[in-house]
């Protein structure tokens, strides 16, 4: 349908339940997998195990009768992932993504990206090396930027300092900030996803753009997109959801 979404559509995402069986997992073995290297073991019952990782937030599902395991997202990601870059391949470890309306009613996604333009730059940047961010940067360069600036270990200290050196403004704090909590269940041989609605914080009378209180709605919330995704290397079938379905 071509209808144009409305805020009021975030009431229906305000309170989102995922059911997902997974005692139907292709293959396995019941040896403890080696990809839940990392991972820690959080709830289990008859059927099932749920795993979860401290340094992604990311959960795995593994079927006690056969040994399979579902992912949240790709574990694989970092090394198969071949095509997506920047914004695309971090995508790949979310569990959720979300859309808002701001102030003006468009409609955005999270995670864009903001760059520095070299009007930012004084005359003194050219006396010393430093790192411009520039636009019409590609993506995975910009990601290539991100790992070189991590491993010169800068402290905060080092980056305000730069920020005095240099006559550019101190860093605002962001408002547009959003809170959601997942809550995972074993339920029987599927894996429940809530997100529950008196969980949710959205932008609501924070400083906008001309200093007067503003609100970033939320529209709506995706769950759990890349759950169970395969390879470009596995076989089978891909169901497509739309319409009727299809299978490719």
């Amino acid at each position: 349908m071509g209808a144009v979404p409305s805020k009021q559509s975030a009431i229906a995402a305000a309170l989102a339940v995922l059911l997902v069986a997974v005692s139907a997992a292709a293959s396995g073995s019941n040896d403890l997998d080696s990809r839940l290297n990392g991972f820690e073991m959080r709830s289990q019952n008859e059927y099932l195990e749920l795993y979860y990782s401290e340094d992604t937030a990311e959960i795995a599902v593994r079927v006690r009768d056969n040994g399979a395991v579902w992912f949240s997202n790709p574990h694989d990601r970092n090394s198969a992932e071949k095509i997506a870059k920047g914004a695309a391949k971090d995508k790949l470890g979310a569990q959720f993504s979300l859309s808002y309306f701001t102030p003006r009613d468009e409609l955005k996604d999270l995670g864009s990206r903001a760059n520095m333009t070299p009007d930012h730059i004084p005359e003194l940047v050219r006396q010393e090396p430093v790192y411009v961010l520039k636009t019409g940067l590609r993506a995975w360069d910009i990601d290539d930027m991100r790992a070189l600036l991590k491993e010169s270990g800068a402290s905060p200290e080092e980056i305000q300092r730069d920020y005095d050196i240099f006559g550019l403004d101190k860093s605002e704090r962001n408002p547009v900030v959003f809170r959601a909590a997942l809550e995972y269940t074993l339920d029987g041989d599927c894996l429940v996803v809530r997100v529950r609605a008196a969980d949710l914080e959205y932008p609501k009378d924070v400083p906008g753009e001309f200093g007067g209180p503003v609100t970033y709605p939320l529209h709506a919330i995706r769950l759990l997109e890349y759950f169970g995704a395969a390879g470009a290397q596995a076989e089978g079938y891909i169901f497509v959801p739309d319409g009727s379905g299809a299978l490719i």
